[in-house]
């Protein structure tokens, strides 16, 4: 019994490698990062365009990785897209029966905050002036109509 295990096992490797040689599919491995910290991002949308194919969108792991099997070679353009990200663009040429390992980095979108002076910068007396010249949320303005109910004043002979 274990020289016919042996015996198929040895039979079925040289086949499987074989195969794998004569595939001209390439695999790429796409790792998502942001740009400022160098933590993975998760969920990270990877489309894949082609001049004569339509794109195909790919979805990141908890862990930034995408891996796409299948792909012929030649060149690919790739786009990284997540939300508060700036889009990572590229362009790759993939090789006939490989592997490619590409890093995306993605930039977080600056997030413009309102010209603000801290507190701790003013002087009591400015803090005090500006506090009063702020316009304050007027909560009178907010009121409530109530509504009366309309009764039909139609009879029996108006109908």
């Amino acid at each position: 019994m274990i020289a016919l295990r042996s015996f198929f096992f040895s039979a079925l490797i040289p086949a499987s490698f074989a195969c794998a040689q004569a595939d001209s599919t390439a695999v790429l491995s796409v790792q998502c990062r942001d740009a400022d910290t160098g933590a993975v991002l998760p969920y990270v949308a990877v489309i894949l365009r082609r001049s004569s194919a339509l794109p195909s969108v790919h979805i990141a792991d908890l862990y930034g990785r995408v891996e796409i099997a299948g792909l012929l070679p030649g060149d690919i353009h790739i786009q990284a897209r997540h939300q508060r990200y700036v889009p990572s663009d590229t362009t790759l040429v993939l090789p006939h029966g490989l592997i490619a390992h590409l890093q995306l980095s993605l930039s977080p979108i600056p997030m413009r905050l309102r010209d603000e002076t801290p507190v701790q910068a003013l002087s009591a007396p400015e803090l005090i002036r500006r506090l009063i010249a702020a316009p304050a949320w007027n909560i009178s303005t907010h009121t409530t109509q109530k509504c009366a109910p309309t009764h039909s004043t139609r009879t029996a002979a108006n109908r």
